[in-house]
């Protein structure tokens, strides 16, 4: 087809060789509506063109304004060298096409360029091999200009990758199992999600089973409620799944399933409160876990690890909690990893099995710390530190405050019962009453 504007809807229903004018010519060096391009515009309906037969080639368009810009309704086709955007799907490929099988159904889809396609470039048909989609966007030499869309079953915005970590997939769970694997056996690429909508969010919303990444990096940010109701496995990856506020709301983060990082590093955040559910475990297997609530510091957002079978276990790795208070009702087992719990923003006072702080810590939460390293509490940032009766005999406790530590009363009993302890306290140490300790090796600043 010579080059010039076809407003119309063009369908192929028999094996073709369609050339336009700019046919094996790089998309990268041409112009979007230039007059010297073929323009199929789909008038803002339709299909742009539709692929009935198997082994058709298009070559050399500029695919525009469709609600597809290109339909594969069969199998054998080669895409390649067209400027397909301003569309609702770049190129849908539809259910019937079986990628799964011996026969490579999926179209070779190469050199294209894709943009400001509304919904997502290319839709893959449910029955895709992953890897061969994530061919399509990772090793076949076509360019997206920004983060595809991921939608739901209802056609509502689900989930969008930020600039870097484009996804382009409609059906995220089977590119999640088949990854495409390099010559060293990882994964060619992490995933890196944003969910950018108000509103809950369940992970069983976009997949439908289990998450495994082989090794790959899960990293999930949103801006609303998300609820991890599925199994996040990474084999050696790190897991970053953070919910923050670009809007006026706090959103919770409320971990319902096993996080398994087999070694990798864990990091969860809020800007509200992170509540680990039933069966809400962590298992690092070494990996370093960080949990963080009330991550703005506005004074709002419990960590919450109070419910059945929601341990944290890191077996060697450091924990670091994080929140404007704390709710430690089920075992942390780090090993020989250090612990860190301290309150988020300045100043805020810490009870240590004491009623006189707003970042309370009582005798049972802190002997569900389970630690051979050294459990701190507190940081240069918190409050005075008030002591009642803390009996943590056998663990190694650090102690640090920007201000006093202090005995709740004049109580003379015991205050504090450790294996070593260190105190720091920039404004002092007991200075009204003394604090009583019961310990084998004691350092205060």
């Amino acid at each position: 087809m010579s080059a010039g504007i076809y407003n119309e809807h063009i369908t192929i229903d028999k094996p073709l060789v369609l050339n336009g004018a700019k046919a094996g010519v790089d998309t990268i060096t041409r112009t979007p509506g230039d007059a010297s391009e073929t323009i199929v515009d789909g008038s803002a309906s339709g299909n742009v063109i539709t692929l009935k037969s198997n082994n058709i080639t298009i070559d050399g368009f500029e695919i525009t304004n469709g609600n597809n810009g290109i339909a594969v309704e069969a199998s054998n086709s080669v895409i390649r060298n067209n400027m397909i955007h301003n569309n609702n799907i770049g190129i849908k490929v539809g259910n019937k096409v079986n990628a799964k099988t011996s026969n490579p159904a999926l179209p070779v889809v190469t050199r294209n360029i894709f943009f400001d396609n509304k919904t997502y470039h290319f839709q893959s048909p449910s029955s895709a091999n992953g890897s061969k989609v994530y061919a399509i966007y990772s090793g076949n030499g076509n360019i997206f200009d920004e983060a595809g869309v991921i939608t739901d079953s209802n056609g509502t915005e689900v989930v969008e990758a930020p600039e870097g970590y484009k996804v382009i997939f409609s059906h995220l769970e089977d590119a999640l199992d088949n990854l495409d694997w390099d010559n060293n056996n990882e994964p060619n690429g992490n995933l890196n999600l944003l969910y950018n909508t108000v509103g809950d969010l369940y992970l069983s919303d976009i997949f439908s089973s289990d998450i495994n990444t082989k090794g790959g990096d899960f990293i999930f940010t949103n801006k609303g409620n998300l609820y991890v109701d599925k199994q996040i496995k990474t084999d050696g990856g790190a897991v970053d799944i953070e919910v923050n506020t670009e809007i006026n709301i706090d959103p919770d983060l409320y971990i319902k399933s096993p996080i398994l990082s087999g070694g990798g590093n864990v990091f969860l955040s809020s800007t509200d409160s992170v509540v680990h559910q039933n069966k809400g475990y962590v298992q690092t297997d070494g990996g370093d876990f960080t949990g963080i609530a009330d991550s703005n510091n506005t004074g709002s957002g419990e960590y919450d690890i109070g419910s059945l079978s929601a341990d944290i276990t890191t077996s060697g790795g450091k924990v670091t909690l994080v929140g404007a208070d704390i709710n430690i009702g089920n075992a942390i087992r780090a090993g020989a990893g250090d612990v860190y719990i301290y309150p988020s923003g300045t100043g805020r006072t810490i009870a240590l099995a004491s009623s006189w702080g707003m970042f309370k810590l009582s005798n049972d939460e802190m002997s569900n710390v389970h630690s051979q390293g050294m459990v701190t509490i507190g940081d240069i940032n918190s409050g005075d530190i008030t002591i009642g009766n803390l009996d943590q005999t056998g663990n190694n406790i650090t102690l640090i405050t920007g201000g006093e530590i202090k005995e709740q009363g004049a109580d003379p009993k015991v205050d504090i019962k450790a294996n070593n302890l260190i105190l720091q306290a920039v404004t002092g140490i007991g200075s009204g009453n003394p604090i009583e300790t019961e310990v084998s090796n004691l350092q205060a600043a």
